[in-house]
């Protein structure tokens, strides 16, 4: 008597489920498998677990938010998040006055400088001393 072929069989084929305590879990520096009970590395010795400043909940290292309340786990990640505006241009009307009082300074300032170096209509300036050699 032969055994039955894997294909006769569809429940034997099936991947078995693995026990969770032995679930391994990488290394997100270098990586590595661990076993889930390790907190740190075997191999380069980093962290493997975060916890969530909102709930409380330990994560895995290497994901981006909360299991449990879906928070955002590595704030300092600024390419994937964009960054928030300066207090100062928060409001819209502080912005425009801001910006205008820029203007007038700028407008204020070049005013000042026209009217310091270019002659008047009308007149030459003096010649300028030419330096000896």
């Amino acid at each position: 008597m032969s055994e039955p072929a894997p294909s006769e069989n569809p429940a034997s084929a099936a991947p078995q489920p693995v026990a969770a305590g032995s679930n391994p879990v990488h290394c997100a520096k270098c990586f590595q498998f661990n076993p889930r009970e390790a907190n740190k590395c075997v191999a380069c010795g980093a962290h493997l677990w975060i916890k969530c400043r909102k709930c409380g909940k330990t994560n895995v290292r290497t994901a981006s938010r909360c299991a449990k309340c879906m928070r955002n786990l590595h704030p300092l990640a600024f390419l994937a998040f964009p960054m928030r505006r300066s207090k100062l241009f928060r409001n819209r009307k502080r912005k425009r006055l801001l910006v205008g009082l820029a203007l007038f300074v700028l407008v204020g300032i070049s005013a000042w400088v026209l009217y310091k170096y270019l002659p008047e209509p009308g007149r030459s300036r003096p010649p300028q001393a030419t330096p000896a050699y």
